[in-house]
């Protein structure tokens, strides 16, 4: 009967032992390392969203340094004669000669008004093509809407044009940039 209370006993003390002390640190156990793998997926996330963003920032960055590069100031009508002044010149620098200039009606277009410019003359195909490329590298609020040329039939290099160019300009009432305007 002793060993019968003794063997009770140490089976009750293995129990409790059992039950206050290993069954918890079991479930703490178990909960660390579930805290633990959570904490590593957490952390796995963080790293692929700071990644995300990061290159997002870059993308970004690019975007924002490429379209500095292309962006416009309008002028107002009030300057036409001045803008007329300088694609006349970026023409007869380049070895054109210019016959008419003659700018048309200001009308709306979208948010901005355009007016058209109706430009003939005559020179050199390559001074025409340098004309062509000057007015879409240095007069970004220029573009050529129509362009009819011809050759000289006596065999010459020379062509006659006739060019219709759209300037984008602010709308009436607008406010005009400041004089340093990056065209």
């Amino acid at each position: 009967m002793i060993d019968g209370l003794g063997c009770a006993a140490i089976a009750t003390v293995a129990a409790g032992c059992y039950l206050l002390g290993v069954r918890p640190m079991d479930v703490r156990s178990a909960q660390a390392s579930a805290r633990s793998d959570r904490v590593e997926r957490l952390t796995l996330e963080l790293s692929e969203t700071v990644d995300s963003v990061s290159q997002a920032k870059l993308l970004a960055d690019r975007l924002t340094s490429a379209q500095e590069g292309r962006r416009i100031e309008l002028d107002t009508i009030k300057s036409s004669s001045e803008r007329m002044a300088e694609i006349a010149t970026a023409a007869e620098g380049g070895g054109l000669s210019i016959q008419t200039m003659r700018p048309g009606t200001a009308r709306a277009e979208g948010l901005l008004a355009v007016v058209p410019i109706v430009v003939s003359g005559s020179g050199d195909e390559w001074a025409l093509r340098g004309f062509l490329e000057t007015l879409h590298g240095s007069f970004r609020d220029v573009r050529v809407d129509q362009l009819e040329f011809s050759a000289q039939r006596d065999g010459r290099a020379d062509v006659t044009f006739s060019a219709r160019l759209l300037w984008s300009i602010l709308p009436d009432g607008a406010v005009a940039p400041p004089e340093e305007s990056a065209r």
